[in-house]
């Protein structure tokens, strides 16, 4: 039994891993083929790894035995391999030169918030063998999952921010009022991103 039990346990996070892998292909595959813009394809994979499990939660609220159950809450943990694809690749579209922090600051907010979900959890539940108070845990994180991707699809963006890119800097040197007329035009120092189209090279 402990080794079933043991099993059980893994299979969300086993399925996670797994989907994974096809979920970033298909985000790949959909910029590639130029099917959808680079905002539209993080919205949908995000709503994907953030409804798809919302949809699962309700079930596993209302389900009647052990099958389930397990297969609910394995969908609900596998399909948030959609918001890797999703919201977590936004910090690169709008300012890859900054990525990093804006991801330690939004994932330290969303892991600072993850404290709450036990202590919310204690105060609903009076007898963990109640599932009718199980379902007001499970809703209540369905709830959760649906306000937030909602504001996602309403909010987001992945347009390149202004921030991210550094003030346009110049090696000419002043002119001086007797040479003025042999004085060239002072172009803006290159941009090590841009290729000579002028384009990125991550640019689809």
């Amino acid at each position: 039994m402990t080794f079933l039990n043991g099993v059980i346990s893994a299979l969300p996070s086993l399925g996670l891993c797994l989907l994974s892998f096809p979920t970033g292909f298909l985000s790949d595959l959909v910029l590639r083929r130029r099917w959808l813009s680079i905002t539209a394809s993080r919205k949908l994979f995000n709503t994907v790894g953030l409804w798809g499990p919302a949809l699962a939660l309700i079930g596993l609220s209302y389900s009647g035995d052990v099958t389930t159950a397990v297969v609910c809450l394995v969908f609900s943990v596998a399909l948030n391999a959609g918001v890797i694809p999703g919201f977590m690749l936004v910090h690169l579209d709008m300012a890859p030169a900054v990525a990093g922090p804006l991801m330690g600051v939004t994932n330290g907010i969303s892991n600072g918030l993850a404290i709450l979900a036990p202590l919310v959890t204690a105060a609903i539940l009076d007898d963990e063998t109640d599932p009718l108070q199980w379902r007001k845990v499970f809703l209540l994180s369905a709830l959760v999952y649906l306000i937030t991707n909602g504001f996602f699809l309403l909010f987001g963006t992945s347009e390149r921010q202004p921030w991210n890119e550094p003030a346009a800097t110049s090696k000419c040197q002043p002119c001086q009022p007797a040479a003025a007329s042999k004085c060239q035009p002072c172009k803006p120092a290159a941009d090590p991103d841009r290729s000579s189209s002028g384009k990125r090279p991550w640019t689809l």
